[in-house]
């Protein structure tokens, strides 16, 4: 319970998981890099932000990475 609490009020707890689910899934990490940041419009240095959490991902954002 306490692994739930922490994860769900931690700020983009979500964000992370989701990135992290998508890179897990490839074996071709430079090749995934290249066509988020194809798909959601913006650089290599936003996309390393968008990642981390540092930048939250807008929901613009999120249904696009939701279509592809």
């Amino acid at each position: 319970m306490v692994t739930f609490y922490t994860t769900m009020f931690q700020p983009n707890a979500f964000q992370q998981q989701l990135f992290e689910q998508i890179f897990s899934s490839t074996k071709g990490k430079s090749k995934i890099t290249a066509d988020l940041m194809a798909v959601l419009g913006c650089s290599r240095a936003s996309l390393y932000r968008k990642r981390t959490g540092a930048t939250p991902l807008t929901a613009d954002e999120m249904v696009k990475l939701a279509n592809h």
